[in-house]
């Protein structure tokens, strides 16, 4: 026979059903190991999917609050009645059976099948929804179940203590007298009001908190008189109170929270003119300070802390560079090295997986600054709504001390959700509207991710902290999404990339040279052009308009890189008007430079004989050596000692070779160097973007599965397709290579095999303080740049960053 949720599947539409399967992608992209799996093939399947408790999981995630809370309720309600009557539902929150809220919310869980009626309109969910709700609303278990194996005798007691007629012999009696006189919510209250002073208080804080206890000998008085009467009761080695107690102790008032709009302050009226204009500064602000950062990282890379990340003296160092503040350096540099721009050298000479020794900018780099200012803004934004690092929460407000940049915070893990709550809130409102403040915005967005929670910190301080980055970027401004934050929302490339042009004009090829032997460049300059002022000029200021001065040290510098007089004057005429004392700079400059000439010199050679200089001069197998006469007895050549050495003893010589001091050079014996042993830039190549499943595949799976297809539908054509799409997350082995980046191959492969299979393993975890220890952890699952799992004793789950584990071991 079907199941409840099968037979309900069955009645959908192919509409309908495909709005499940695209609210529910993991029934379609499930996984077997590391590899996505078939679709399903008929409803049986897909119910099974819908049912796995990681779908279960991940479906809760994308639900708001009044989800959740009707979902307690549920599973409360269905620990006495099986499916639960809608006009019972109704009736527990104090509304009408067609309240429109109540509608709304289940069939926005309906949609999910997280909840779904029958043909009598009876509401089931999932039997596996209990354990993410194990005490709905703060509730154990009724009377009835709490006490269904209690002896008569002890039933009779208990009876006997609440003040109820003795029910007889036997059991069924005694137990239905006790549940009675625990329903009697007036008398329960008036029984606890009479209790003594510490019992009362015991009672009233479990009624308002958790309704379990563990037993306490230093209150054993208390618990005694509470248990003697039915108030609580002994649930294995536990105490529980029982629902009807909680219930009647909250008061006659109290009634299950149900919240079905969002906590949302007016939003008020902002000009489109006004957002544009604050969109195009921030944009124009952004591409400069990357710009500045990037190029203060180039002059001198960011030294790395030995536990890894760049420090807060480091960091302050950038920023007073780039003329910016340190959080804002922290935030640029994250999110330059999320698009790839900088990365961690490391000393592979020492071992794979080692510290960065420090970090520097990439190939990237060079063909990012070609770009044209919009696309460099666009290839930021893009990488944004996807950053995990919290980067400004990370660094002031209720999170602690600021921690390494580049290295993994506690606030992360939940970051990008809580940004993309932010952005589909702001993305709610009426075009042209946006909120008052940003701490409007916490409230609103803990209601569309109530599981969302940083495990330090506040969370709605974090929401104003990724709000802040929003209006960094250009994204968020006077409370409202720019067009600039709307075209990045709905994901699409093409307006991204047309409103970033419309907002940031192609960079400036051309300069304004004055008397006062500065350059003025009017906006964003191109790459070409910022090189050759930076080659021959120093920066003053950075913004809407970049200045430059010419000094007679500035023009030398670029002398002594190899650009001659007239090359450096034709190349800053192109790009403008040379006054006539920049003219008269570079002329003297370059007379006074080049009367002292210095030439590479791999080795000397030096003798006492000029015959024999002669002779080695006049040898043609020692041409290839370079070799010149700077002296009667004495010769440079640009090739090193031993290859000199080696040169003049094939020749038929017998040179001897000399140390820096002039002392005979001792040879001792070399261990061959690994190929691989100079320190380089190990730059992660991301995964691109996985394919999501489209309105129209989803619809015609949906017709496959409720065998309404007609033979003009691609059937082959759309089971190969969705068959080859991947999750939206990356499997866990992905994730473990692209950030565990202290294991090597082996432990990397190790750790994964031990969270897909959910088996215990010892981990060196190195803290934020440098300090390492080892912990035995069950692995749950990996969440972006996070391990989650269980450390006995602890009572809940705790996040370990990946990029901070040294080796694994399994149990």
């Amino acid at each position: 026979m079907a199941s409840p949720l099968v037979r309900w599947l069955a009645g959908r539409s192919p509409d309908q059903l495909a709005g499940t399967l695209l609210r529910r992608p993991d029934s379609v992209h499930a996984t077997t190991g590391s590899r996505p799996a078939a679709p399903p093939g008929d409803l049986s399947a897909l119910a099974e999917r819908l049912q796995r408790p990681a779908a279960l999981e991940a479906a809760l995630h994308g639900q708001p609050q009044p989800s959740h809370e009707l979902l307690a309720l549920l599973v409360h309600l269905g620990r006495r009645h099986r499916p639960v009557p809608r006009a019972a539902l109704a009736h527990r929150l104090g509304l009408p059976a067609d309240d429109p809220g109540l509608t709304g919310a289940l069939d926005r869980l309906a949609t999910a099948a997280l909840a779904w009626p029958d043909q009598d309109g009876a509401l089931h969910v999932p039997g596996e929804l209990s354990r993410w709700f194990p005490h709905p609303l703060g509730l154990g278990a009724d009377a009835a179940r709490l006490y269904r194996e209690t002896p008569a005798e002890r039933l009779r007691q208990i009876a006997a203590a609440l003040g109820r007629p003795d029910p007889g012999p036997r059991r069924e009696d005694a137990h239905a007298a006790v549940c009675a006189a625990l329903g009697d919510a007036t008398a329960v209250r008036d029984l606890a009001d009479a209790a003594p002073p510490e019992t009362r208080d015991l009672l009233h804080a479990m009624a308002a908190g958790m309704p379990v206890a563990t037993p306490d000998p230093a209150r054993s008085a208390a618990q005694d008189w509470a248990v003697s009467r039915g108030l609580l009761a002994f649930s294995g080695w536990r105490l529980e109170m029982p629902a009807e107690v909680a219930t009647a102790l909250r008061g006659p008032d109290w009634a299950p929270p149900f919240t079905p709009e969002p906590p949302l302050p007016a939003p008020v009226p902002v000009a489109a003119d006004a957002l544009t204009r604050e969109s195009a500064a921030a944009a124009h602000a952004a591409v400069q300070a990357v710009n500045a950062l990037l190029d203060a990282v180039a002059a001198t890379p960011a030294a790395a802390l030995k536990t890894g990340g760049v420090g807060t003296r480091e960091l302050t160092r950038l920023g007073k560079a780039a003329g910016l503040p340190p959080a804002e350096a922290r935030f640029w540099l994250v999110l330059a090295h999320a698009a790839g721009l900088v990365a961690a050298v490391h000393d592979r000479s020492v071992g794979y997986g080692m510290d960065p020794v420090h970090y520097a900018v990439t190939g990237a780099h060079g063909r990012w600054r070609r770009l044209s200012p919009a696309g460099r803004l666009t290839a930021l934004l893009r990488r944004w709504p996807t950053l995990a690092p919290a980067a400004l929460a990370a660094h002031r407000g209720g999170f602690g001390p600021a921690g390494a940049a580049l290295v993994p915070h506690p606030v992360d893990a939940v970051a990008p959700r809580l940004k993309t709550g932010l952005l589909d809130l702001l993305g709610a409102l009426p075009e042209g509207h946006g909120l008052p403040s940003p701490f409007a915005a916490g409230p609103a967005v803990g209601w569309h991710r109530p599981l969302d929670r940083p495990v330090t910190g506040d969370r709605d301080e974090l929401v104003t902290q990724l709000w802040e980055e929003g209006r960094l970027c250009g994204v968020i401004a006077h409370g409202a999404l720019t067009p600039l934050g709307r075209a990045l929302l709905a994901g699409a490339g093409d307006d991204l990339d047309r409103i970033a042009g419309e907002l940031l004009p192609d960079a400036v090829t051309t300069a304004l040279f004055q008397n006062d032997l500065t350059v003025v460049v009017p906006g964003i300059p191109a790459a070409e052009l910022a090189e050759l002022l930076d080659a021959c000029a120093d920066r003053e200021s950075r913004g809407s308009a970049g200045t430059w001065r010419f000094t007679a040290a500035s023009v030398r510098r670029a002398l002594d890189d190899g650009h001659r007089a007239e090359d450096l004057r034709a190349a800053l005429g192109a790009v403008g008007t040379l006054p006539q004392a920049l003219d008269y700079l570079i002329t003297d400059v370059a007379r006074r430079h080049g009367r002292v000439r210095v030439r590479p010199a791999g080795c000397v050679l030096h003798t006492d004989d000029p015959a024999l200089v002669a002779e080695i001069l006049s040898t043609r197998g020692l041409a290839a050596l370079g070799l010149t006469a700077v002296a009667p007895t004495v010769l440079v050549s640009p090739a090193g000692v031993e290859e000199t050495l080696a040169g003049l003893r094939a020749a038929g010589f017998a040179p001897a070779g000399e140390d820096a001091t002039g002392g005979p050079l001792v040879r001792r014996p070399t261990v061959p160097a690994d190929d691989d042993a100079e320190p380089r830039a190990r730059t992660l190549v991301r995964p691109a973007e996985e394919p999501a499943l489209t309105r129209e595949d989803a619809t015609l799976l949906a017709t496959l599965l409720l065998g309404a297809a007609t033979p003009a539908d691609p059937v082959e054509d759309v089971r190969r397709r969705i068959a080859a799409l991947r999750p939206r997350s990356r499997p866990v082995d992905e994730e473990i290579a692209l950030h565990a980046e202290r294991l090597d191959g082996p432990a990397r492969d190790t750790l994964a095999a031990c969270v897909r299979e959910r088996r215990s393993v010892y981990i060196e975890y190195v803290n934020a303080g440098g300090r390492r220890y080892t912990r035995l952890v069950e692995p749950v699952s990996v969440d972006g740049e996070f391990l989650v799992g269980w450390v006995p004793p602890l009572p809940e789950e705790v996040s370990f960053a990946l990029g901070r584990i040294v080796s694994v071991a399994p149990e």
